[in-house]
């Protein structure tokens, strides 16, 4: 029977029976897969399959990647084989709607000149050539969506922006954001001369850049400060800046929310940009004017709380300013920037890098912002997006109201607390209505207000930031006028912030849902651990070495000094050469023990690779082996218990 198995012809027939076993594998097993990975990297979320099952038309992927060009970098080609992993993955839960095709794109090919069509944005490569790793994504109606190139630090949000792509093109018409603003937002337009009018009046302004960007992302529908009700068709409700809103405009926002409506709501202690009391004519007003703005009750109802005249500080995110003319930088209290990735002294993140619309931001300078307290509600989902360190204070309103730009005046006023406070933070949940019913309403009457909702049925999403100025044009933009055309230029990343959040909250509630997902390339956690330890040897050794060497030139200062003084210049000269050849002695010998350090370090990781070969080269398949050997013996076995039995 052994002979058998091992002859030629059986040797054949496994060959055969291997061959059909992977055509039949790949024709009827093609769709299969299991995801094996710690996060479920390979695994659509269910904000994603909810999308993909509305499709009504069907979507073209065309995945346009360098894959021989790009097979030389380790990193590009491992995490272009997970792009197209994932991409079949949408391709099986598409139901027929989603289309991949994938193109090698090489030099002077027709996929390079098609890549270029569409406007693809090529990486350039070291010899010269240029390597394409985009998407594009079109719709039967021949509307076309694009990701010029796949972002290696974005891994986290592969699926969000692939899915994001898919559901832009499901759309069939913009979205549209209302705008409920005492501010001039939408501009002023140019009037004609009047007598006694100021020329400013006369000319008019622009609209805010923030929202000339919105009108090419969504339709904006401008709501004024007094209405009744939101319109249903409103997808995402923009309030900035409520400062004394009537009544029945708060209701309408309360019961909009209540409804599971998403809002994007900016309040502000101090709003340098609002002008609204202040009068040319007497510019000591501006000293006397409220530039606060809140809403208290819904505030209440959401779970939060902010002190609304009074302004949050912290020195660890203080951006320089310049005070005057030719002055130096000076920290600005009164003002928090951060930067990407912004930490704490403590190592704590302040810029939430989970969340889609703050990840990846360069700079964001939020002016006079105030502090936001989370005191959480029953069934309420509360994210932080930005935060300050836990030795923030808040300025009191009379120390901004007199001197809100004086930075050195502010620093003097500067006292460390010892709370963090939020910036900018979203909700996400079922509200409660902070009205116990509608404006207007008798409350004696037994009758209740079928229109008054008390509490919502569907989740709604909320996201509040404490500071108004950072949407406006002089702390976001440089708007400048080259040859009659406006030319605007970003400050920071702030608009980009704010029309990400407007853009992701205009979406559906499955494409708010989707989260950041762990990324592709994990590192070696134990080679990490062993350089980090290294590191730190290798870096106490040099902060010894960098003290020897400070007291061996102040012994050697307090030498010369002597000599000169005293004109004994023989002895203290030998007694210099003794110490400074001490010195580098010591110092030969650090060096040698650096050496062994870096040498103990790369024959640690040399072990630790070489461990990791055997496993994965030997030891893995030896268990394979030994398993079968065990499971073919325990057949036999059971084979001849049996045949002794009959």
């Amino acid at each position: 029977m052994y002979k058998s198995i091992l002859s030629v012809s059986g040797i054949l027939i496994l060959g055969a029976l291997l061959l059909l076993v992977n055509g039949i594998s790949q024709s009827f097993l093609s769709r299969a897969s299991v995801d094996l990975t710690d996060e479920g990297l390979y695994t659509l979320s269910d904000g994603s399959k909810n999308i993909l099952n509305r499709l009504e038309e069907p979507i073209a992927l065309k995945f346009y990647y360098s894959k021989t060009d790009g097979n030389q970098y380790p990193a590009v080609k491992l995490y272009g084989s997970r792009v197209v992993d994932l991409l079949k993955e949408y391709e099986r839960n598409g139901r027929g709607n989603i289309a991949l095709d994938v193109y090698d794109v090489r030099p002077d090919t027709e996929e390079e000149e098609w890549a270029q069509k569409y406007g693809l944005t090529p990486l350039p490569l070291p010899s010269g050539e240029q390597l394409y790793f985009g998407l594009v994504a079109a719709n039967s109606f021949g509307e076309e969506e694009l990701i010029p190139v796949f972002n290696l630090n974005r891994q986290e949000f592969l699926e969000f922006d692939i899915t994001k792509l898919i559901y832009a093109l499901s759309m069939d018409e913009k979205p549209i954001v209302g705008v409920i603003s005492p501010l001039k937002v939408e501009g002023v337009e140019a009037t004609q001369p009047q007598p006694g009018m100021p020329p400013q009046a006369q000319a008019g302004r622009p609209p805010w850049v923030f929202i000339e960007q919105l009108h090419r992302l969504v339709d904006v529908k401008m709501l004024g400060v007094d209405v009744s009700e939101i319109p249903e068709a409103v997808d995402v409700l923009l309030v900035i800046h409520p400062k004394k809103l009537p009544e029945q405009t708060r209701y309408a926002i309360d019961q909009y929310a209540v409804k599971g409506g998403k809002l994007f709501v900016a309040v502000d202690p101090y709003c340098a940009v609002d002008a609204s009391n202040v009068s040319p004519e007497n510019p000591m007003m501006a000293f006397a004017a409220d530039r606060s703005s809140s809403l208290p009750e819904m505030f209440t109802a959401w779970g939060l709380r902010m002190d609304e005249k009074r302004v949050v500080g912290d020195l660890h995110l203080a951006p320089q300013v310049n005070t005057r003319q030719g002055g130096l930088p000076v920290r600005m209290p009164a003002w928090v920037a951060y930067g990407e990735s912004e930490q704490s002294n403590d190592g704590e993140a302040l810029v939430n890098q989970s969340e889609v619309t703050t990840s990846n931001l360069d700079t964001v300078i939020f002016a006079w912002a105030g502090g936001l307290r989370v005191e959480p509600k029953e069934g309420l989902e509360y994210t932080s997006l930005f935060s300050t360190t836990k030795n923030a204070m808040l300025f009191e309103e009379n120390d901004i109201r007199f001197t809100p730009d004086d930075p050195e005046e502010l620093m003097r006023k500067f006292t460390p607390g010892s709370e963090s406070y939020a910036l900018a933070v979203k909700i996400h949940g079922i509200l409660k209505s902070s009205f116990p019913a509608a404006p207007g309403a008798n409350e004696n009457e037994t009758s209740v207000d079928s229109t008054h909702l008390a509490q919502g049925t569907k989740k709604a999403t909320v996201v509040v930031v404490s500071d108004v100025d950072f949407l406006a044009d002089p702390y976001s933009v440089v708007v400048q006028s080259l040859l009659g055309t406006r030319v605007v230029s970003l400050l920071n990343d702030n608009l980009v912030f704010a029309a990400n959040t407007v853009e992701i909250l205009a979406g559906s509630d499955d494409l708010i849902a989707l989260r950041s997902r762990g990324r592709f390339t994990r590192p070696f956690t134990k080679v990490q651990d062993i350089e980090a330890k290294a590191h730190e040897k290798w870096k106490a050794e040099e902060e010894r070495l960098k003290a020897k060497l400070n007291q061996a030139n102040l012994r050697l200062s307090q030498l010369q000094s002597g000599s000169s003084q005293s004109g004994e210049l023989v002895g203290f000269n030998n007694e210099m050469l003794e110490e400074i050849e001490q010195y580098r002695n010591e110092r030969k010998e650090a060096q040698k023990r650096l050496r062994e350090v870096r040498r103990n370090l790369r024959e640690d990781k040399e072990r630790l690779g070489n461990r990791l070969f055997l496993a994965n080269t030997f030891i893995v398949p030896v268990i394979l082996i030994f398993l079968s050997i065990f499971m073919y013996r325990r057949r036999g076995i059971g084979k001849r218990t049996r045949s002794a039995r009959d």
